[in-house]
């Protein structure tokens, strides 16, 4: 009787120090974080004035720091799931 349950523990404890090998994925990047910047504007060809010439040029610095704005995220999200998942393994 006592050699059964001898046998029955050993075998109890020895399925639990089995280690399983999970290995997680890498999680994918948010949605808005993989759209693509979009292309700078250009002048028309037909207009000579300053004016137009100035809206053009504030409406690309704004569409480039979007963009820095941007990739800066990709970044720092990157490196904040790369080290999580190091941890993890």
């Amino acid at each position: 009787m006592k050699l059964i349950l001898l046998l029955l523990l050993l075998i109890l404890l020895s399925g639990c120090s089995n280690v399983i090998g999970v290995k997680p994925n890498f999680p994918e990047l948010p949605p808005v974080l993989t759209e693509s910047c979009p292309d700078l504007l250009t002048i028309p060809e037909n207009e000579n004035r300053m004016s137009e010439f100035l809206k053009v040029v504030i409406m690309n610095y704004d569409q480039y720091y979007e963009c820095k704005y941007k990739v800066e995220a990709i970044n720092e999200w990157y490196i904040k799931q790369k080290e999580i998942y190091e941890e993890i393994k």
